[in-house]
């Protein structure tokens, strides 16, 4: 039996930014996930306080997308579903902290063919 290879999505946010409580444990948690997944083709769609996509693409992630900080939820569901789209997403891995991702995940849920998980 082959396997198909996933196209998983990670939505992140995180960077060092004066006077917030953000920092990068969302973005290493991901590169730790995401080293076990290189098999499969990642994408990061990042919501960037500093200098993380080009983390990221030091560490040989290319497919890196960067959000303005604190983008509005309809902005970001614009976004990330048509990441979803144009990348034929299998799967998607949120990990940020607002009140607004579970309207995040609950609309782009409905766009994925596999699954998804909230960390």
């Amino acid at each position: 039996m082959s396997y198909r290879k996933k196209n998983i999505l990670f939505r992140i946010s995180g960077g060092r930014a004066y006077g917030k409580e953000l920092g990068t444990g969302h973005i290493y948690r991901a590169i730790n996930i995401a080293s076990k997944l290189k098999p499969n083709k990642l994408f990061f769609l990042v919501e960037d306080y500093g200098k993380t996509v080009l983390f990221l693409k030091k560490n040989g992630y290319k497919n890196t997308f960067k959000l303005k900080k604190e983008i509005d939820v309809r902005s970001d569901i614009e976004i990330t579903t048509k990441l979803i789209h144009d990348n034929d997403i299998d799967i998607l891995i949120v990990d940020k902290f607002d009140f607004n991702t579970k309207k995040l995940l609950n609309i782009c849920t409905k766009l994925l063919k596999q699954w998804s998980f909230r960390m």
